[in-house]
Parts: C-alpha cells; sequence; structure tokens
C-alpha cells in the first residue's frame, strides 16, 4: 500500500501531465532559459506570452526534444512523472505523446491522404479502412475535411497556407497526442482558419493538454485557461488567465499587458 507521501506525488503526475525543474537551456555558452519551474494542468490551455526573444521558443521546443542537437540542457523535465531526457527515453515514441504544430505549415511531398496516413503506417496502422476512418475524423477536427474530401489524392503543395496548416494540424491529431505544443500556429491563417482552430483547441481540451505561444493577446485571453508570462528568458508568472490579465502580480506582466492590450 502506497504511503501518504507516495500517494500525494501519484496525485500530483495526474494533475500535472508536464513539469519542469530547474530548467536551463544553453546555445553554447549563451544561457537563454534562466532555471524554469512550472508545471502544467492536465487538460487544460496554457499560453505562453512575452515579447520577442523571451525564450518561449527555446522552452516549447525542449518539451519534445527538438533542439537537443543544437542546446545543452539542465534541469529535468517530467512527463507524467518520467524525465523526457532520460537516457531510456525512444525520442520517437516520445512525440507521439507529445505533438508539436510550428508557425509555418511543414506538409510532406505527398497527397494529402498521405500526409496523414504516412505517419500513422510508421506508428503500425497499415488496415486501410482504419486509416480512412482516422483521416476523415483528424480533419473534420481540423474543419478540413468538407473542403478537402474530394481532393485527397491531389498534392498537398496545391493547398493555401491556411489550408496547409489545418492539414499540419490534422496530422497531428491523427496520433491522438496527450499533448498537443504549438508555436504560433494561427498566426499565418485567415480569420476563418484562426476561428477553426481556435475551436478545435477548446474542444481538444476534453482529452488533450494544449500549450501554446501566441503574440496575440485576446486570443490568449479567449481560449485559455492558465497563461505563462516569460521575459529574458525568466518565468516571471503564472496563473489563470483571468487573474494574470486583470489582477498580474508581477509590475513586468503588468507593463507588458498594459502596452500590448493597447495596441
Amino acid at each position: 500500500m502506497m504511503g501518504t507521501a507516495a500517494t500525494a506525488k501519484s496525485r500530483q503526475f495526474e494533475e500535472e501531465v508536464l513539469l519542469t525543474k530547474n530548467l536551463k537551456v544553453f546555445y553554447g555558452q549563451q544561457e537563454i532559459l534562466h532555471g524554469i519551474n512550472v508545471n502544467f494542468r492536465k487538460n487544460a490551455v496554457t499560453s505562453l506570452i512575452g515579447p520577442s526573444g523571451a525564450g518561449k521558443t527555446t522552452f516549447l521546443n525542449a518539451l519534445n526534444r527538438l533542439d537537443e542537437r543544437k542546446t545543452t540542457i539542465t534541469g529535468e523535465i517530467f512527463y507524467h512523472g518520467l524525465d523526457i531526457n532520460g537516457p531510456e527515453i525512444d525520442v520517437y515514441k516520445l512525440r507521439t505523446h507529445i505533438g508539436m504544430l510550428f508557425q509555418e505549415a511543414h506538409v510532406f511531398e505527398m497527397s494529402i491522404y498521405d500526409n496523414i496516413a504516412f505517419p500513422l503506417k510508421c506508428h503500425g496502422i497499415k488496415d486501410e479502412s482504419k486509416l480512412r476512418q482516422i483521416i476523415e475524423k483528424s480533419l473534420t477536427k481540423a474543419g478540413l475535411w468538407k473542403k478537402v474530401k474530394d481532393k485527397l489524392k491531389q498534392s498537398a503543395r496545391l493547398l493555401s497556407k491556411s489550408q496547409a496548416q489545418q492539414l499540419c494540424l490534422a496530422r497531428a491529431l491523427a496520433l491522438e497526442p496527450e499533448v498537443l505544443l504549438l508555436d504560433e500556429a494561427t498566426s499565418l491563417l485567415d480569420p476563418v482558419a484562426t476561428n477553426t482552430v481556435e475551436n478545435v483547441l477548446r474542444t481538444l481540451k476534453k482529452k488533450t493538454t494544449v500549450i501554446w505561444i501566441t503574440h496575440n493577446l485576446s486570443q490568449a485571453a479567449r481560449i485559455s485557461d492558465d497563461t505563462v508570462f516569460f521575459d529574458k528568458g525568466v518565468l516571471v508568472e503564472k496563473g489563470r488567465t483571468k487573474e494574470v490579465f486583470t489582477y498580474p502580480k508581477s509590475v513586468r506582466t503588468d507593463n507588458y499587458l498594459s502596452h500590448n492590450l493597447r495596441r
């Protein structure tokens, strides 16, 4: 039977899907992130905000080991209590649990159908009926199915920028990651596609933890449950979005929000 301390720790990791302890990231000798301690609630949308160069993308990339060949990382990143930088971790499998969507769409030189089918096949799903089912479901979630259902064999390169980004979202959702990381993923989308993605993120909370970077503070206020403010590689403040936006605890946060919300 687990003791009180072990039970409390187990409950903590059930509620906090990701957790960093004294996380530092270096590019060469330059320290970009300075001892980040933060936890992310399960099934919540968390916005990472802050000025350009604050370290938000570096932090997000560290959460699925994207820049590990270019950076040196100290400290710890826990996914359900497991250190993701441990030597036993299979990075490829890790990224099926922690997916990522970038600012610019990266579509494969394949058909729309194969852009989603290819990673699924790599993970052992070979049955065509099952593939079609997953592809339709993920494209529907991303708000793209009606537009491409009769064009699935066409090259993904023929899609508009907004549609290509929605395709990348569908591809990420097809693997059903528990955590989805987004780096300004709506900044290049048209208003209709942006609204679609925002609605997707709202519905994803039932099964997915979303962590995303946005410079659109109105957007962060609309859809995020929690907000984290970064500045100069330091995590300045974290809290419930309404509280951070209404009653920021740090003068730095207050100054950033006041300046940018007036724009």
